[in-house]
């Protein structure tokens, strides 16, 4: 029987003994060769709806994702497990994408993640053809859609996939997607008659607050002070991570950081010691995907996201273990300001062009050169040295991925890399110019086999521990020898790719979609709009607002957000909101209060308004009854 098989697998490989609601659904009708579109809320299993039936079939599994590092991470996890399986990214040098690629062709490979871009390559389609492959999972779907948040052009090509390959399955899964989202999913991706599952938006356990405050910092020093416990704090920008997290390491609090700018090693070690404590993490929107953590029990927004899929999906990393969770957002009044300033932000055509422009120039490539040549990319240094304003520059680099001038991939770690140019017997005379490389030389041909004509990775720190030499004497030696011609040398890197896929043209032969220019024009308005519009909400509950967005039409008040707190009780939200935390932060629902109790909730606060919230999660069951029987006692 089929469930039982599916069962078993997840017993055996993940050690859980039954699915998550809405999996085996999805499993099922992957199973029966049906094109299905599987909207899942952050934390709900998407991995093993096509992990798992995958694993019931013969042949291999293409997966597609918009993240490298997301890719190597559940490539790890999987080998891990002993499942075999491997990723293709673009900086892969080609010997050990054609490894990959022959053990896919031998029937060695059981899961290939691959990103969208590597679809544009003829030869990799040509491969596919001797590949038996199973089915075709589609992570982060929505990028497929122009009305995503985050549309990826390359998205647009899986479809023709369909004509290299055997036919098998499509797999699409996205945690956010409005009915418009999964319309044009549907569309893009050609599927026949579509099984559509989606869970429900709503998150019974997360209540969504947002907190008017004149010093933000202030008062995130107040609710963190409160309770230890593992939180994430979300900033727009790497310079304010790291100065917060300065400010609340001074006030004892427990709290790391993390931004894409740190390298690979960093960002590893402080992800890994925050999944294993009860910690704050300060970060960007670089982390939180795809990391197995069910015990954050708030997300705080210190700046918020210019999009409200992004901060579903941000805010939605808190409570995936059932337990009474919390998404704040701290908001001042220059903060709105700052938001609607961003509908002034979006860029002309020439402005698009003229960034297009500075990219060529930044590489010294020259006109009518740079086609499919990729570089490591800083988008930083690119803005500070031609003194260009970062938002809109993104929105530019926006526009030229959607018109396949470029490619940005997401940093990750790549290791150093080496090519001799002379021939094996050809070295003896090099050395006799340069006697004092000859050891070294002869240590590094050693250590690392197949130098001579081929580019090889080569671990700089082992070869340095196994042969007693300073990191800095092996890089010096190794650019010393590149500088005289005998070897080429590229020293590891871990900053983002940018791929060209055009040619320099002059600004005038820049060609860009004008149609597609005002359709992510409008787009962008309109997400902008959306956000302004939740951020100033007064009646509407915050729950019904995010779930009526996503398409799932209701008028059922959570009863815990911020405004429904408020209305009920007639409390300003402010002050419901600090009574309520303060007694689930300072008891459990099994004590009993006495007067003394009381008193430390909120010394300030009328103990009748007290009442009023004790009354109130009452009514929820968020306290057990002999709780407030007890309460109703003290005068």
């Amino acid at each position: 029987m089929q469930s039982q098989k599916a069962l078993d697998i997840l017993k055996q490989y993940w050690n859980y003994h039954s699915f998550r609601p809405m999996q085996w659904e999805i499993i099922d009708a992957v199973l029966h060769k049906k094109d299905t579109l599987a909207l899942m809320t952050t934390g709900g299993g998407k991995s093993i709806c096509f992990q798992v039936p995958a694993l019931m079939q013969e042949g291999l599994c293409l997966v597609i994702s918009p993240l490298v590092a997301l890719m190597k991470d559940q490539v790890m996890q999987l080998r891990s497990k002993k499942i075999p399986s491997a990723c293709i990214y673009s900086s892969m040098h080609a010997n050990d994408v054609a490894k990959i690629i022959n053990g896919c062709i031998d029937g060695k490979v059981k899961f290939l993640y691959v990103s969208p871009e590597r679809i544009q390559s003829q030869q990799f389609l040509n491969y596919l053809r001797q590949m038996q492959i199973c089915m075709v999972a589609i992570d982060e779907a929505h990028c497929i859609s122009q009305w995503g948040y985050d549309f990826r052009p390359s998205y647009l090509k899986i479809s023709k996939l369909r004509n290299y390959i055997d036919p098998c399955p499509f797999l699409a899964l996205t945690a956010t997607a409005t009915p418009l989202v999964q319309k044009d999913i549907v569309e893009k991706l050609d599927f026949y008659k579509p099984e559509i599952f989606s869970s429900s938006y709503e998150k019974p356990n997360l209540s969504y607050s947002i907190i008017t405050c004149t010093n933000k910092v202030d008062r995130l020093i107040e609710i963190l002070q409160k309770k230890r416990s593992s939180k994430l704090i979300y900033v727009n920008r790497r310079s304010s991570a790291e100065e917060l997290y300065r400010i609340l390491k001074d006030n004892e609090i427990v709290v790391d950081y993390y931004h894409a700018g740190l390298s690979f090693s960093e960002r590893m070690q402080k992800q890994e010691r925050w999944i294993q404590s009860k910690s704050v993490m300060i970060c960007t929107n670089a982390f939180g995907m795809g990391i197995d953590k069910s015990d954050v029990d708030t997300v705080i927004h210190f700046h918020f996201p210019f999009s409200l899929e992004g901060y579903f999906q941000e805010v939605g990393r808190a409570g995936r273990n059932g337990e009474n969770a919390y998404g704040i957002a701290l908001v001042q009044p220059n903060d709105i300001k700052e938001i609607e300033d961003k509908k002034t932000l979006y860029p002309s055509l020439d402005e698009v062009r003229n960034t297009l422009t500075l990219l060529y120039n930044y590489y010294n490539i020259p006109f009518e050169s740079g086609a499919n040549e990729s570089y490591p990319f800083s988008f930083d240094t690119f803005c500070d040295k031609y003194q260009l304003q970062k938002a809109k520059t993104q929105l530019c680099l926006d526009i030229l991925i959607e018109n396949e001038w470029i490619a940005l991939e997401d940093m990750y770690f790549r290791p150093a890399r080496a090519c001799i140019h002379y021939e094996s017997n050809e070295v003896f005379e090099f050395y006799k110019s340069y006697p004092y490389l000859e050891q070294f030389i002869k240590q590094l041909i050693r250590t690392f086999e197949g130098l001579f004509g081929n580019e090889r990775q080569i671990d700089l720190d082992y070869f340095a521990r196994k042969h007693h030499y300073a990191l800095k004497d092996v890089e010096a030696n190794l650019k010393s020898l590149e500088d005289k011609g005998f070897l080429t040398f590229k020293p590891a890197s871990n900053s983002p790719i940018i791929v060209f896929f055009e040619a320099k043209r002059a600004k005038e032969k820049m060609e860009i979609n004008h149609t597609l220019y005002l359709q992510r024009k409008e787009k962008y308005m309109t997400q902008i709009e959306s956000v302004l519009d939740f951020l100033k909400l007064k009646d509407t509950c915050r729950s019904v607002f995010l779930l009526n967005y996503f398409g799932e039409k209701t008028k059922n008040r959570c009863g815990k957000c911020d405004i429904c707190l408020a209305n009920i009780s007639n409390t300003p939200s402010q002050v419901y909101i600090e009574i309520r935390k303060n007694i689930l932060e300072r008891m459990d629902k099994h004590v009993f209060f006495d007067l003394g109790f009381i008193k430390k909730i909120n010394p300030k606060t009328d103990i009748k308004l007290i009442r009023k919230v004790i009354d109130r999660m009452l009514e929820i069951g968020e306290l057990e009854k002999g709780v407030g029987e007890t309460f109703r006692k003290i005068n």
